[in-house]
């Protein structure tokens, strides 16, 4: 039996109101409705954008119910990114804005970095891959999706890009459209971490560590996250209100400087929202460089 009828608005709304008793109605399991979503998001027969964003909203939305096993999950993972794949140099951008946020949500939900790290870390790099496309006008929307799909992951995995800390540095600055300040949030977010990560891990406290980071390239076509790579670590609020932590000394902080003045400079670009947070994650960043030179 067909899972959607010629009705999708209905459809649609019925799922939300009741998931099982949608799939009772029609007679199909949890796989076979995944399985027929999947192949109408594959589709290029004349269905609208808005009919596979909802879908994708479904599939986002009902994680938890839709996603319990792991296979399905694992092959639902790699069949949206294939789609992404093949929409490139397409016109349908909420579409593909959609699936990388639907990406994005499963991956925190579902922690694929523990438990799917290869289909996790070849996620994190097709985000990369994407918006290193700076100033391509007929993108942008993706692109500012992936730039905040991006510091999600970030956020959620603390460290998981600090090793694209100068890659990200560099894109903040090229950009030029009304998107960059997509770019500087991102950064930001980034430079906060890697700062608390010099904070909390005694070996990297090298005269030119921060420098290092902001200042050398990495491949773009690295991968993010690799099995030996190290598991993020946990930011905690106490790393910020510590009075008993001082910024180390043999660190040079010159570069950290230049970037704060960056995104200071770049405030007239931001929208209020956006210029809030960034203020936020720039005081916090600078908060233990302060206590340090005022002892």
């Amino acid at each position: 039996m067909e899972v959607f009828s010629d009705n999708w608005v209905r459809d649609v709304c019925e799922f939300r109101r009741s998931p099982q008793t949608f799939l009772a109605s029609r007679r199909v399991d949890v796989d076979a409705f995944v399985i027929d979503v999947t192949k109408i998001l594959y589709s290029d027969e004349e269905r609208t954008e808005s009919i596979k964003v909802n879908l994708l909203g479904l599939l986002q939305e009902f994680a938890g119910i839709l996603f319990n096993d792991p296979t399905r999950l694992e092959q639902t993972f790699a069949s949206l990114q294939n789609i992404f794949t093949q929409l490139e140099n397409t016109v349908q951008v909420f579409f593909q804005s959609q699936i990388i946020n639907t990406l994005t949500v499963l991956a925190i939900e579902f922690e694929l970095m523990d438990n799917q790290l290869e289909d996790f870390s070849r996620f994190v790099d097709m985000l990369i891959k994407t918006i290193c496309q700076v100033n391509v006008s007929d993108d942008r929307i993706v692109r500012a999706s992936a730039c905040r799909c991006l510091k999600e992951l970030e956020l959620a995995n603390p460290g998981l890009l600090e090793h694209k800390l100068c890659l990200l540095y560099n894109m903040s600055q090229d950009e030029t459209t009304n998107i960059s300040q997509d770019y500087m949030a991102l950064f930001v977010t980034v430079l906060r971490h890697a700062i608390v990560s010099l904070l909390t891990t005694p070996r990297k406290h090298k005269e030119n560590s921060l420098n290092d980071l902001l200042l050398l390239h990495t491949d773009v076509m690295r991968t993010a996250m690799t099995p030996t790579s190290p598991k993020p670590f946990v930011v905690s609020p106490d790393i910020i209100t510590d009075k008993s932590m001082k910024w180390p000394s043999v660190i040079d902080t010159q570069e950290l400087k230049r970037a704060v003045s960056f995104l200071m400079d770049s405030a007239s670009l931001m929208t209020p929202n956006c210029l809030v947070t960034t203020v936020c994650q720039v005081r916090i960043s600078i908060t233990q460089l302060v206590k340090w030179h005022c002892g």
